[in-house]
């Protein structure tokens, strides 16, 4: 039937029926179009699947690794958006159709798989941890820990411990930041009762915990280093004597630096630190120094009068 139609009849068909045949791809479904297999990994391997595992089971129609992290900035952040792709869509990503990877050598291979580790039991390893090496592990601290602990339990004969590996952990929390921040929030203040300052501590971290959070919710410029110095102050024990240091030997006008960054905070209705450490009848209000009080009421007057000149 085609061949009897002319060279002018074929183009006219070619033109109709691509005009009826073309679909235009929104950019919500070519961003979903990019992101499905990770979807699919994520739904089998946790939110946040290693690359080099995506790049092994990835089809040829999929999008490779490499565009992902081009366009979102990096692999943390494409698995970001991903999880958000998939709460938006709302619905179960099937994973029947992936590959099974092969596992090495296990002496638990061919028994019943146990079961996956819930939060609370990274949580409680991450403490158990932390009460055997003295502090709260860092990522390698723990993995350290937790493979010498499987290794005593071979030698003893003894059936593996359960303790959760690095997969296990990624496949709740997308970095290591991420696990100490829920062990702080928690399970700490629980577990240190027995003494009236740590647990004021305690409470005060959270509270400066919750700031941090609140802030970065609302995009505004947060200091990270800052947060880290404060954080290693709390897993010293050493939060509240510092601080009190601080605020008794602050001197007018404060680095503008900071400054900056704590008035847009207020501007935008969040408190600054110095703030909360001013909250009376709190946990940690009673370990505040007269002189600390008064140097962190002289902070905040300084970064109202400088919002204040704040376009």
């Amino acid at each position: 039937m085609l061949d009897a139609l002319s060279p002018a009849g074929l183009e006219q068909l070619e033109r109709v029926l691509g005009a009826r045949l073309h679909v235009e791809i929104t950019p919500a479904e070519e961003r979903s179009n990019q992101l499905a297999f990770l979807m699919e990994l994520q739904a089998a391997h946790g939110r946040t699947p290693q690359r080099k595992l995506y790049d092994q089971l990835r089809s040829p129609g999929s999008a490779k690794s490499q565009t992902l992290v081009k366009k979102h900035g990096s692999w943390i952040r494409a698995c970001r958006a991903a999880t958000a792709e998939r709460e938006r869509l709302g619905q179960r990503v099937e994973q029947h159709h992936l590959k099974p990877l092969r596992a090495w050598k296990n002496p638990t291979r061919g028994q019943r798989r146990p079961a996956n580790y819930t939060v609370e039991e990274i949580i409680r390893a991450v403490l158990t941890c932390s009460a055997e090496i003295g502090r709260l592990p860092t990522s390698n601290a723990y993995y350290d820990w937790a493979a010498a602990a499987r290794r005593r339990a071979r030698q003893l004969g003894a059936p593996p411990p359960r303790i959760p590996t690095q997969r296990s952990v990624e496949r709740h929390f997308a970095s290591w930041d991420e696990v100490r921040e829920a062990v702080q929030h928690y399970a700490l203040p629980m577990a240190s009762s027995t003494d009236p300052k740590r647990a004021a501590e305690n409470a005060l971290w959270h509270a400066l915990q919750e700031r941090r959070e609140k802030i970065r919710a609302d995009g505004l410029t947060f200091s990270e280093r800052q947060h880290h110095q404060l954080r290693q102050a709390w897993e010293a024990g050493t939060l509240i004597d510092d601080l009190n240091r601080s605020m008794e030997n602050y001197k007018s006008p404060g680095d503008p630096y900071y400054k900056t960054a704590m008035a847009h905070a207020m501007k935008n209705g969040h408190e600054i630190w110095e703030e909360i450490l001013l909250h009376k009848r709190e946990p940690w209000s009673p370990y505040i120094s007269p002189k600390a009080k008064l140097g962190a009421r002289k902070i905040v007057d300084d970064t109202k009068a400088f919002a204040a000149g704040l376009p």
